[in-house]
């Protein structure tokens, strides 16, 4: 037998190492599209987690604003009452 038919030979036997090859490419083709699918959920599932995440901050923004405006109003309110330029009429009345 001349060379180049055995080495015609060797490249086609293989002792079914391409149809393992060939399976495994499958198995995976046929993986891709649940993996594809499972990222793009996992995408959706992390934007959603940081709206949320930005609506909870937005609302204890507010709160705080309102707490600030509370407290300028306090504070201006004390102010006044202890220059004597204001006293609310409930304090008139204990006097």
């Amino acid at each position: 037998m001349s060379t180049l038919k055995i080495k015609i030979r060797q490249r086609h036997f293989h002792g079914g190492g391409h149809a393992g090859q060939v399976k495994q490419a499958e198995a995976l083709w046929q993986e891709a599209p649940e993996s594809y699918e499972n990222a793009i959920l996992s995408a959706f599932s992390d934007v959603e987690n940081a709206l949320i995440s930005r609506q909870k901050l937005a609302d204890q923004v507010k709160a705080q604003e309102a707490l600030v405006r509370a407290l300028r109003e306090y504070a201006r309110l004390t102010w006044l009452q202890h220059n004597g330029s204001y006293r609310p009429y409930l304090n008139k009345a204990r006097d």
